[in-house]
């Protein structure tokens, strides 16, 4: 996959740039086959990376468990996709051919101005894993793994 692909799915993810392009991968199946929870309305609106290139990223509900995600021209398909106590997405580029999966860890600031995603590594866990449930183990056995997420990427809420 080349970095510009791999930064457009990392930004959709909350659905980014610069160093997590480089450790983004692809999967051929969302890391939960539903979502684990629904929409999370603190999510919803338009954020601005705090990186040089201020990538501009608009989140919009599509039903009460999947975001669609507007980047750079390109739409995604996000849902929760929560393990072993991880606050996860499953984000698909349904822009491409392959319509693949990234995964992505979250996290909000308390105030809700501060979104912060790191990607899961495909050093760490194969893309070449097609079955959930061990997609699934694979990511459990490695959450203590100090390598498993590419660096942080953070956004902040757009002002209106």
């Amino acid at each position: 996959m080349t970095t510009t692909r791999a930064s457009r799915i990392v930004l959709a993810c909350l659905v980014v740039v610069g160093a997590m392009a480089a450790a983004a991968c692809e999967f051929e199946t969302p890391l939960t086959t539903t979502a684990t929870r629904a929409v999370d309305p603190r999510l919803l609106g338009d954020w601005v990376s705090t990186d040089a290139d201020a990538m501009p990223m608009k989140v919009r509900r599509l039903d009460d468990s999947t975001y669609i995600v507007v980047c750079d021209g390109d739409l995604y398909r996000v849902h929760h996709s929560d393990l072993a106590d991880t606050p996860f997405l499953s984000v698909q580029d349904i822009d491409s051919d392959g319509r693949k999966y990234a995964f992505l860890a979250w996290a909000l600031s308390k105030d809700g101005t501060v979104l912060t995603l790191r990607v899961l590594r495909s050093e760490v866990v194969p893309s070449t894993i097609r079955d959930v449930a061990a997609l699934q183990q694979a990511v459990r056995d490695h959450l203590r793994d100090p390598g498993l997420f590419g660096t942080n990427v953070v956004f902040r809420r757009a002002k209106a």
